[in-house]
């Protein structure tokens, strides 16, 4: 008969076989996956801001190449789930090049996704010349397919996030590549699905859409798929984040400076969130700057100055100029610029 005396067949058994492996495969990613997210949110220290490259200090900055990647708790879920099948999965192949990162993200596993995703983030940030090898070997639009591919996965999405910022950023080439590849909808996708998992993904996501919005045309995009609700709940679900703040705050200036779409920010609450962080990171001059540029650009529409106007910008601003004068004569200015357009005409 089919089945013999030893139990499956020579045909079944062979299957069965490699249906536990795949799914004994998919369990190690899974775990490494969710251990390196509560690794990350149980950490006491302050988490590193993702700045502008502008202000990342050569220490800060990846310039060797990396070493293999295997992480502690991959290589103990395989000796728990035991077994040869299993090793290609533990073992992360060694990213020393753009293209193993490239070929790491076109492999299909998360567990080799999500670290190179991680070295394209610390590579693109030393230079220009990085940024340009990274779109060209590795390129936004294979980023984005890997979003959309691990859609559930919160770790992943954040690193890719925080990539896709390092390859546009400060580049109206690269954006508008990314614009092109439908890099709006993809950002706040994924904002939308994992807001709440952590500020380091919220921080991520509004630095590529701040990246974007430069553009009038992503704007209106960013508008019409209900963006600015997204950038509130950063605001209200991470008031004392001020990496969060720095970021949403850029991001609601683009909106103000783009005439189209500035009035949207009328309603709501968005203009008391930005001065509640105004008042609560006093002290955080990035912070301050950001808003200064909310203002200053706001204050170029009647109806949003006179809502800043009831909200005591001017007050601020004062308070804002006096407590950062020994700052960058660029942050003093914007300050400047910004109490000017506030007060009465």
């Amino acid at each position: 008969g089919f089945f013999g005396s030893g139990g499956e067949s020579a045909v079944v058994a062979p299957l069965v076989a490699e249906m536990q492996a795949s799914s004994a495969e998919h369990v190690v990613e899974r775990r490494h996956l969710e251990h390196v997210e509560e690794h990350r949110t149980s950490m006491e220290e302050p988490r590193l801001r993702l700045s502008p490259r502008h202000r990342v200090s050569q220490e800060e900055q990846v310039t060797e190449a990396p070493r293999p990647y295997r992480d502690a708790a991959l290589v103990e879920e395989t000796e728990v789930l035991g077994g040869e099948i299993l090793e290609e999965a533990a073992a992360v192949a060694a990213l020393d090049s753009w293209e193993s990162i490239a070929v790491a993200l076109e492999s299909n596993d998360p567990a080799r996704q999500e670290p190179a995703l991680r070295q394209l983030r610390d590579w693109t940030v030393r230079g220009e010349d990085d940024q340009a090898q990274a779109m060209r070997e590795v390129g936004d639009e294979l980023v984005m397919m890997v979003m959309e591919a691990n859609a559930s996965s919160a770790v992943i999405q954040t690193s890719a996030c925080a990539a896709l910022f390092r390859m546009i950023e400060a580049n109206t080439e690269f954006q508008g590549f990314a614009a092109y590849h439908h890099g709006v909808e993809t950002l706040l996708t994924s904002l939308k699905a994992h807001l709440h998992s952590s500020a380091e993904l919220a921080e991520a996501a509004c630095w590529a859409l701040e990246e974007l919005t430069l553009s009038e045309d992503c704007c209106q995009e960013f508008v019409d798929l209900q963006g600015i609700a997204q950038v509130v709940r950063c605001l209200e679900l991470y008031p004392a984040d001020a990496g969060v703040q720095e970021a949403a705050n850029l991001l609601i200036a683009n909106i103000a400076n783009c005439p189209g779409v500035r009035e949207q920010l009328a309603s709501g609450n968005v203009l008391l969130l930005v001065t509640k962080a105004m008042r609560e990171h006093e002290g955080d001059p990035q912070v301050q700057e950001a808003i200064c540029k909310v203002i200053e650009y706001s204050c170029s529409s009647s109806i949003l100055a006179q809502k800043l106007a009831g909200l005591g910008v001017a007050a601020l601003l004062d308070t804002a100029l006096e407590s950062h004068q020994d700052q960058s004569a660029d942050s003093v200015q914007r300050a400047q610029d910004a109490l000017r357009a506030a007060l009465p005409r």
